[in-house]
């Protein structure tokens, strides 16, 4: 039973996700996984779209807004999609970088066929989020009483060119409902759309992310603080505490002074920054702090082994499954590593998990599932490859 949480009380999230059909979303021309579980690991080769695969489920959870957008492509580098442009400009530039969310980074077929996300639960129901690049003209007409009124309606991109005050943009769909996101002062549609479902994405560059800070004070002085301390200790056992301080080498007349994690040794009251102490327990923080974030929610980790032995990934397994169960977490997890497949299959004691192998036949990213807990036992044993 885990102590006091901040959270309780949150609705938890939709029931568990069951089966994901991608469309047209980067490498996934067409992927469909299905025999989802609590806790799932994802192995295959590389290029083969594990780390897509993440992505496309961030963005049908935050429901395709401006927000996830740009999270993802400045993961890629791509900080140019918000770039200002000036009257008449249809924003090519922002196409060109939005398309590289598509497959085959095809801006006109963008335009005329979706990037679908379909996702399917375990009550049955299902939910899709599409996305496309469009084009948005408002139209004036006379209402009922004679009075002149104005509506958006959405342009065919063959029409656009030869209309006025079009605007391009993006358009989301959801269900029955379409949201138009025009590229023009793109930074505030970013900043003004509300956030999606509850959901932490950590990457291999999330290891000293700056949003750990404020991760950190929303389970400050609660139990489940605890259990970040219990996750360090996997790694290094004499730190007894963990806070988010004062950077000591931040320019302290700055008005945006970072924050970063320092710990307390047991027997020793000096405070040390945990990133002088190896990349493996910043790892752990990482995962662990974002999991601590995600009651009724969804988590997303990539590359689960970066910076950790063996022996840290089977701890670290075990409290990911006992942390799921108990905040109502789904996990998605991907992994090169057959230590980190062996050390999955020895912490999933109540056969919550499932590994899914990614194959790309013929263009399409087909899911093989493995869920026999005789097979995965044989597999652990004999350190089958599955990779």
């Amino acid at each position: 039973m885990l102590p006091f949480s901040p959270f309780h009380g949150i609705q938890t999230m939709s029931p568990m996700i069951k089966s994901i059909d991608i469309k047209n979303f980067k490498s996934l021309a067409a992927c469909r996984i299905d025999n989802l579980s609590r806790v799932n690991l994802f192995v295959g080769k590389n290029n083969v779209g594990k780390s897509s695969l993440l992505e496309a489920i961030s963005l049908f959870l935050e429901e395709g807004s401006p927000a996830c957008i740009l999270k993802l492509l400045e993961n890629r580098g791509l900080e140019t999609f918000f770039r200002p442009y000036g009257e008449g400009h249809l924003g090519k530039e922002i196409q060109a970088n939005i398309a590289t969310l598509y497959t085959g980074r095809n801006i006109s077929r963008f335009m005329h066929d979706p990037l679908v996300l379909t996702f399917s639960y375990e009550n049955k129901s299902e939910s899709t989020v599409s996305m496309q690049l469009g084009y948005s003209a408002y139209e004036k007409f006379l209402d009922p009483n004679g009075e002149v009124a104005g509506r958006q309606i959405f342009v065919a991109p063959e029409e656009a060119d030869g209309m006025a005050d079009v605007s391009p943009g993006l358009i989301v769909a959801i269900g029955d409902s379409r949201q138009f996101y025009p590229f023009r002062n793109m930074d505030i549609r970013v900043r003004n759309t509300p956030a999606g479902r509850n959901c932490e994405f950590v990457r291999p560059s999330s290891i000293f992310s700056s949003d750990n800070a404020s991760l950190f004070d929303r389970i400050a002085m609660t139990g489940l603080q605890q259990w970040l301390v219990k996750a360090l200790n996997i790694i290094d056992p004499r730190i007894r505490d963990v806070n988010f301080l004062q950077d000591p080498l931040s320019n302290r007349s700055s008005r945006t002074q970072s924050r970063v994690p320092m710990v307390v040794l047991e027997g020793d009251e000096s405070r040390y920054q945990l990133r002088s102490m190896g990349d493996g327990v910043n790892r752990l923080l990482a995962i662990v702090l974002s999991m601590l974030n995600c009651k009724g929610g969804v988590l997303l980790v990539d590359e689960f082994e970066n910076g950790l032995h063996y022996t840290a990934l089977c701890q670290l397994w075990e409290m990911v499954f006992q942390l799921a169960e108990a905040l109502d977490v789904q996990v998605f997890v991907t992994s090169h590593s057959n230590d980190c497949i062996r050390s999955f299959i020895e912490a999933d004691k109540k056969s919550d998990g499932t590994i899914t192998r990614l194959e790309n036949r013929s263009g399409e990213i087909v899911g093989v599932p493995y869920t026999d807990p005789d097979e995965l036992e044989y597999i652990s044993r004999n350190s089958v490859e599955i990779r």
